[in-house]
C-alpha cells in the first residue's frame, strides 16, 4: 500500500528542517499521533528510534520506529515496526529559490492477515491518505503562522459539512456570512466511505466494489458544486474530502476550530452526511461550539 502525499509550504527549508529535525515535536502537527516518546540515547541521526502512540478514530496502536536515513535538512528516512510494517521517507526540496518549501512524503505500508491484508489496505489507503494531507495541512498552517508572528494552529477557521443537500449549503453560505466580519476563512468538508461490507475481510471480493478514487471524487464533485453555487464570496473558502464516517471526520476536523457549523438534515442513506443524525453526534463530543443549521420546511 503506497501512499504520496506533498505540500508547498510559504518558508525556506532551512526553518521548516529545524523544526522537523525534532522529532519528538511530530505531535504538534500529526494529527494521527498522540505520543512520541525516543528510546534511543540519541534524538537525531540515523539510528534515533523512538515509540509513536498512533491513534486512527477508535483504534490506537504503538508502532515502532526506526530512522534509516538522515540528510541533513532535506532527508529522513523511517522503518515502522509493529502491527502495521513499512517504510516512509520525508524530502524537503526549495522553491523560488529557496524561499519556499516542497515537503513530501512517500510511504510504503503492509497490513497483516488480522486486519485484512488486500482487502484492509482497500479500505485503509484512501483514509491514511486522507490523514496525511491533514498533517501536512497542519504542518503549513504552524510553519507558516510562526513565520509571519500570527498565532500557531488553525483557531482561525470555522469548519463546515458539506454534502451537496439544501440544509447543507445553508450551512455554508451562513459559516461565510460569520467568518467574513471576523477574518476567518472556511473550511468546508465532505465525508465519504466505501460500503459497509468492504471492511469485513473475506466477506466479498475486493475487486467486486469499485476503487476507493470513484467514491473519493463523486464527493469532490458534490463539493466543487455546493461551493460553487455561492457564486463569488470574499473568505477563503478550503475545499476537504476526507474518508471516513461523517460526524468522526467532522469532530476531528474541527478539533482546533473556532466553530462547526452543520445543517440539521442532509441527503441521507449513501447519497450523502447524514447531517441530521451527524449534528446529534457533534453537538455532544465537539470541543468547539457547534451551530445547527435548521432544515427549511416547504
Amino acid at each position: 500500500m503506497r501512499i504520496e502525499v506533498s505540500t508547498d509550504i510559504d518558508v525556506p527549508p532551512a526553518h521548516v528542517w529545524r523544526y522537523l529535525r525534532q522529532i519528538e515535536r511530530h505531535t504538534e502537527w500529526m494529527r494521527d499521533a498522540a505520543r512520541i516518546r525516543i528510546t534511543s540515547e540519541r534524538t537525531t541521526g540515523a539510528g534515533t528510534t523512538f515509540d509513536t502512540v498512533t491513534r486512527l478514530g477508535p483504534l490506537r496502536t504503538t508502532d515502532r520506529m526506526t530512522v534509516t536515513e538522515w540528510v541533513e535538512g532535506s532527508v529522513m528516512g523511517v522503518r515502522h515496526e509493529g502491527a502495521v510494517t513499512g517504510e516512509g521517507r520525508f524530502t524537503l526540496s526549495g522553491l523560488d529559490g529557496d524561499r519556499r518549501t516542497r515537503f513530501g512524503w512517500t510511504e510504503q505500508l503492509r497490513l497483516p492477515a488480522y486486519l485484512g491484508g488486500r482487502l484492509g489496505e482497500l479500505v485503509a489507503r484512501p483514509l491514511l491518505t486522507a490523514v496525511w494531507r491533514r498533517n501536512l495541512r497542519g504542518l503549513r498552517l504552524r510553519m507558516e503562522e510562526g513565520a509571519t508572528g500570527r498565532f500557531s494552529g488553525v483557531e482561525n477557521t470555522i469548519v463546515v459539512g458539506v454534502d451537496g443537500s439544501p440544509t447543507s449549503v445553508k450551512a455554508l453560505r451562513l459559516a461565510i456570512r460569520l467568518a467574513g466580519p471576523a477574518g476567518m476563512r472556511v473550511v468546508a468538508v465532505n465525508a465519504w466511505g466505501l460500503p459497509a461490507a468492504a471492511a469485513i475481510p473475506g466477506a466479498i471480493d475486493p475487486a467486486a466494489f469499485p476503487p476507493g478514487e470513484i467514491y473519493e471524487d463523486s464527493a469532490r464533485r458534490v463539493l466543487e458544486a455546493a461551493v460553487a453555487s455561492l457564486g463569488d464570496v470574499d473568505v477563503e473558502i478550503e475545499q476537504q474530502v476526507v474518508p471516513g464516517s461523517a460526524a468522526h471526520v467532522l469532530l476531528d476536523m474541527s478539533a482546533e476550530a473556532y466553530m462547526l457549523v452543520v445543517g440539521s438534515r442532509g441527503h441521507g442513506g449513501v447519497a450523502g452526511l447524514l447531517l441530521g443524525s451527524v449534528s446529534h453526534s457533534v453537538v455532544g463530543k465537539s470541543k468547539v461550539p457547534v451551530l445547527v443549521v435548521p432544515h427549511d420546511e416547504g
